[in-house]
């Protein structure tokens, strides 16, 4: 079975979870981890190019700046204060002025709604990367503690990055953001799949059927293809319109666990049906021993019935032979009889024929001659 159609089988084809879950444990965690890098592959990409267009606006579009004795100072009619931007950061304010402390609080209150904001202050930076989150707070004496020199100005950073190595500044930061990305979505999926595990095991044992520990695994695996899909789609749309759905992680899991029990109790339906069709078979192969067995008594006793009426007429053919050999000794003497009359009267003709040679009349038993009366 092939990568994509393993996707649209885990996807929608539950009934195809059993054969999922037979699947050797090796391909399975290719499988897995395949997704996981067309996941981070996209992330890192969306990243990327967001940071490159935050370069482009603070080539183009931010107003000059200079940073000097741990001091950000720019020349701003009006703070710039950003949202749902396309430069990575969602939220993106820059107030050099000096603020009153409910004036901080407020930017405090915006960067920490977003998931991914940052404020630069006049002697600070406020940094969000998860919404709903204390912003990270840092001062610049902090950050550039270690850096010397400390100042720079607008067009040195622009400078910086406008030569030839950008291109590979930028390949080292995807290389470090696949890295990283990979092996973070790898694990927080993997322990998770842990847990459907522990699901999958219980629901088994519910429901009665034994389940190997590597079909459960396969099957947690699996499970998380819509997740991992869904996972793809919000990042590309929040990465790229800022819109977030604050219980996603949730339903992320949720969706997960649903896919586990279902494949669960789906595999039980099928060994449901599995056990009323071999009840089916064995029923109707009973049928049919039964009918043969009856045959064979069938045939058995029309053998019996054909051996004795075969018997009878053998019977009757030698009490006939019988009879006709009784008959034909009646009929012997007689034929005897017949045979001996006809041989004395066969004998009488030729005697005749003889006497008549010799010049005799036959009269009776008498012969008379020419020359006088002779008894015979």
């Amino acid at each position: 079975m092939t990568f994509f159609k393993k996707i649209i089988t885990s996807v929608k084809d539950f009934e195809k979870y059993p054969e999922l879950a037979t699947q050797p444990v090796v391909n399975t965690i290719k499988y897995f981890m395949l997704l996981i890098a067309i996941l981070t592959i996209v992330t890192s990409a969306l990243f990327i190019s967001q940071m490159y267009n935050l370069l482009q606006y603070i080539k183009n579009d931010l107003p000059d700046f200079k940073f000097e004795d741990n001091t950000l100072q720019m020349q701003l009619d009006e703070p710039i204060n950003l949202k749902n931007s396309n430069l990575f950061f969602k939220t993106f304010i820059v107030d050099t002025n000096e603020i009153e402390d409910e004036q901080f609080k407020l930017y405090k209150n915006q960067v920490a709604n977003s998931t991914m904001g940052i404020a630069f202050l006049k002697d600070k930076v406020l940094i969000s990367v998860e919404p709903k989150m204390e912003p990270l707070e840092y001062s610049y004496s902090t950050l550039f503690e270690n850096v010397q020199p400390n100042n720079f100005s607008k067009e040195e950073v622009v400078s910086l990055f406008d030569n030839d190595e950008v291109f590979y500044m930028f390949t080292v930061l995807f290389i470090t953001l696949f890295a990283y990305g990979f092996m973070y979505y790898l694990i927080e999926t993997l322990m998770l799949a842990v847990v459907i595990m522990l699901l999958g095991y219980i629901t088994s044992m519910i429901v009665k059927i034994r389940l190997k520990p590597y079909a459960i695994f396969n099957m947690a695996i699996y499970a998380f293809t819509l997740p991992i899909i869904l996972l793809l789609i919000y990042s590309i749309i929040h990465m790229v319109f800022g819109f977030e759905i604050i219980y996603f992680n949730i339903m992320y899991f949720g969706i997960a666990c649903i896919y586990m029990i279902t494949a669960i109790l789906i595999i039980k339906s099928d060994l449901i049906k599995r056990q009323q069709e071999l009840a089916k078979i064995i029923e109707e192969q009973a049928r049919i021993a039964e009918w043969q067995k009856t045959n064979k008594e069938e045939e058995k006793q029309d053998e019996k019935k054909d051996d004795e009426e075969k018997k009878q007429e053998e019977e009757k053919d030698n009490e006939n032979d019988k009879e006709n050999k009784d008959d034909n000794k009646k009929d012997e003497p007689k034929e005897k009889k017949e045979k001996s009359d006809k041989g004395n009267n066969n004998k009488r003709k030729k005697k005749e024929g003889e006497d008549l040679d010799k010049g005799l009349e036959p009269q009776g038993n008498m012969f008379k001659n020419k020359k006088g009366i002779q008894e015979r």
